[in-house]
């Protein structure tokens, strides 16, 4: 089952429950997924690939609930900005790079029963990612700096609704 079935951006800012997204020639979203938390902890199992579109400095990611337009679910800061490489891909990673963290799922082992919701700009939890580290860091034997990895604060976009197990934007009432 899918906790989170969306479409990952890439953003030139990014805040408390809100982003700006990047834009560049090529530049599209890429699909990402995560399934159901197990003690509040989901690894991304799709890969994604940023080809080369250079979109200047990012500032992390969001995951949406379209590939263009929709809602935006959650906000995945970078540690620190960071520039878009000369060559290679603007940014790409591998099934399990990205784990997100619900700290309010931390005492279940498997969060498909679980029910509840965030307001919009809430923090939900952290964003734990393998493919953004920062140069500083703890000096090791030898001489430099062993990269630190990202840690940071994961928002709400929209208000969201976790419903057994899976998340989504709330759904306005209609009567």
């Amino acid at each position: 089952m899918a906790f989170i079935n969306g479409y990952l951006a890439l953003c030139s800012a990014v805040g408390l429950g809100f982003v700006t997204e990047a834009s560049a020639r090529g530049y599209t979203r890429q699909p990402i997924a995560f399934p159901v938390p197990e003690y509040g902890v989901s690894m991304n199992s799709k890969p994604w690939n940023f080809a080369f579109p250079k979109v200047g400095t990012i500032a992390g990611r969001a995951v949406y609930d379209a590939p263009s337009g929709g809602n935006l679910l959650l906000v995945l800061p970078f540690a620190e900005p960071r520039t878009t490489p000369a060559d290679g891909p603007t940014d790409a990673g591998n099934v399990g790079d990205i784990t997100l963290i619900f700290g309010g799922l931390g005492g279940l082992p498997d969060g498909a029963a679980f029910n509840l919701s965030f307001d919009s700009g809430a923090v939900v939890g952290s964003v734990y990612d393998l493919t953004d580290t920062v140069s500083v860091g703890a000096q090791v034997s030898g001489g430099g700096y062993e990269p630190v990895t990202n840690s940071s604060p994961m928002s709400a976009g929209v208000e969201l609704v976790l419903n057994r197990g899976v998340l989504a934007a709330h759904a306005p009432f209609v009567n």
